[in-house]
């Protein structure tokens, strides 16, 4: 029964043991997936992480440089209440990622 037959069996079902030449002789292809997805999510957390910090010092600068919003956004300020609802600024912000995004995409496109 053994020799080239059609399948490997564990006791887990079909082996999912693959083997690479070289150096590395025999590898569970599962484990190999687990650590390529396991770098790709640690990879995607620091890359979110350095802009959340990049937009954080940006916010921190705009705030000490004054700028206190765009004309059109609402504020109130009471005795006891303080309210502030920047719609122009909202519209502003996703006009230029909108912007942006699109100018990814286009400059990352397949060809």
């Amino acid at each position: 029964m053994g020799g080239a037959g059609k399948h490997d069996w564990d006791a887990d079902g079909p082996a999912r043991h693959v083997f690479h030449s070289g150096t590395r002789g025999w590898t569970d292809v599962t484990r190999c997936a687990r650590e390529e997805t396991m770098a790709e999510i640690g990879r995607s957390l620091v890359l979110i992480g350095l802009l959340v910090a990049l937009v954080g010092g940006v916010v921190w600068c705009l705030g000490r440089w004054g700028f206190r919003g765009l004309p059109g956004d609402i504020r109130y300020e009471g005795q006891h209440l303080r309210v502030y609802v920047p719609i122009v600024t909202c519209l502003v912000l996703s006009a230029l990622l909108t912007g942006l995004t699109r100018l990814w995409r286009w400059l990352t496109r397949k060809w």
